[in-house]
């Protein structure tokens, strides 16, 4: 027992390693990670996080490492999500200019950055899919991104929080969480505040959702009981996600 405590401690000390590493590139304006980098870092700091829980777990017989490293695989997620969203120069994020605001700024903001139709944004990135010769790539990215980036929440919010207990209840999270987003980079003049952004968002957090349901429904007991051990696995595919979709 004392060898497997041992041994978690040094992978808990490799995942914190690695986050230092990841949080000092970050914070110094000269150093710019590339996505395969960052992917490199948050990556493998989750991967040690997830086997030092599990060797943990196993050698005190519970699972409440695991739930630990569950929500410290949330908390990462919500901060790569924020730095994804508003702090990312290799997405077309500038950061927070909320106090430099001016009316030139504004008016330009508003006309190039913001979409309030529902559906027109979908419309157009379909209709660019079959009749644009440029690569398309961005396009897809645009779209499946926007619908893949918030589904790993439903992983995180039905087990992490229990009165968010029904689908209705976790969409309307789902849809605070994307209004939010979208209005705080109203407010930073930093990406897009898209109409669009918060139907995709919502549609991927529905088919998150469903798709756990589903899970729940065909396995019932054995997820309440693998579910600590197998959803650190889902904090490392969101931020693979993540990652990907901003490449």
């Amino acid at each position: 027992m004392k060898v497997k405590k041992a041994i978690s401690i040094i992978f808990y000390v490799l995942a914190v390693i690695f986050l230092l590493i990841y949080a000092w590139a970050e914070i110094m304006s000269h150093l710019m990670l590339s996505e395969t980098g960052r992917l490199f870092l948050l990556g493998g700091s989750c991967l040690f996080l997830y086997v030092g829980g599990l060797i943990k777990s196993k050698a005190e017989n519970n699972n409440k490492p695991m739930k630990i490293n569950l929500w410290i695989f949330f908390i990462l997620y919500l901060v790569l999500l924020i730095t994804l969203t508003l702090f990312d120069p290799m997405g077309g994020r500038n950061g927070f200019n909320a106090f430099n605001w001016t009316q030139e700024g504004l008016d330009i903001y508003l006309e190039n950055s913001v979409n309030l139709v529902p559906f027109k944004t979908i419309i157009e990135y379909i209709q660019k899919i079959f009749t644009s010769l440029l690569d398309t790539s961005t396009i897809f990215l645009n779209l499946f991104g926007n619908i893949a980036c918030l589904m790993p929440l439903a992983l995180f919010i039905p087990i992490l929080f229990k009165k968010v207990d029904n689908t209705k209840k976790f969409l309307i999270s789902i849809l605070c969480v994307t209004l939010g987003i979208e209005l705080i980079q109203f407010i930073t003049f930093t990406g897009s505040c898209d109409i669009d952004d918060v139907i995709l968002n919502t549609i991927g957090g529905f088919i998150g959702i469903l798709l756990f349901r589903i899970l729940h429904l065909t396995f019932k007991d054995k997820v309440k009981k693998a579910v600590t051990i197998l959803a650190p696995i889902g904090g490392i595919i969101a931020f693979i996600i993540l990652i990907l979709i901003n490449m």
